[in-house]
């Protein structure tokens, strides 16, 4: 039984939930893991503006020291075939992310066309609540959530919490644990 609405606010007015099983469900997420699955890709860590400095960090650190490039998978709508603004916004935020580190670091990289793309999402929007209300996903979602939580999903860099993909049950029930980074610098 739920014991809070299916809202992030819900989530977040709970108590303590350690130690509890939680069912998470999302629209295209899910089936977007189990897509990446199928390929036999393990290394799958979940993120979005909430966690991107912590995310991009785990993923950037697991690529460099594999030797592998790094790639970012949105979801979209429609069973993963339909673009949509937030998650290519997010996807934007993500790869900024990255970008700024290894150019901190004197990292050579490339960019594929689809991350170039995205990239120009950044200036046409005033923050990620801008671009996130605006997206179709939360008109359409307008009638079901409350408004809080397109405030509370744009958030920005506020989790040091990654999600890491272990594996799915046989019921098809994602498997999740999550790695906490220290010392990340979050936003106020």
């Amino acid at each position: 039984m739920a014991d809070c609405s299916p809202a992030v606010i819900g989530v977040q007015a709970m108590e303590n939930l350690e130690g509890k099983k939680v069912l998470f469900h999302s629209t295209n997420g899910t089936l977007g893991i189990q897509k990446l699955f199928e390929k036999n890709l393990t290394d799958i860590y979940v993120g979005t503006v909430l966690n991107r400095s912590a995310v991009m960090h785990v993923a950037l650190e697991h690529a460099l020291a594999e030797n592998r490039p790094l790639c970012i998978v949105d979801s979209g709508r429609w069973n993963c075939t339909i673009a949509t603004l937030d998650d290519a916004y997010c996807t934007a935020k993500l790869a900024q992310t990255v970008i700024d580190v290894l150019k901190r670091r004197n990292i050579p990289y490339e960019l594929m066309d689809p991350v170039k793309i995205v990239l120009h999402l950044l200036p046409q929007f005033k923050d990620t609540y801008d671009a996130y209300i605006q997206s179709s996903t939360a008109i359409k979602c307008a009638a079901h959530i409350p408004p809080a939580d397109v405030a509370a999903c744009s958030a920005d860099n506020i989790s040091n919490c990654v999600p890491r993909i272990y594996g799915i049950d046989k019921f098809g029930c994602i498997l999740i644990d999550c790695i906490h980074v220290p010392d990340m610098p979050l936003s106020k």
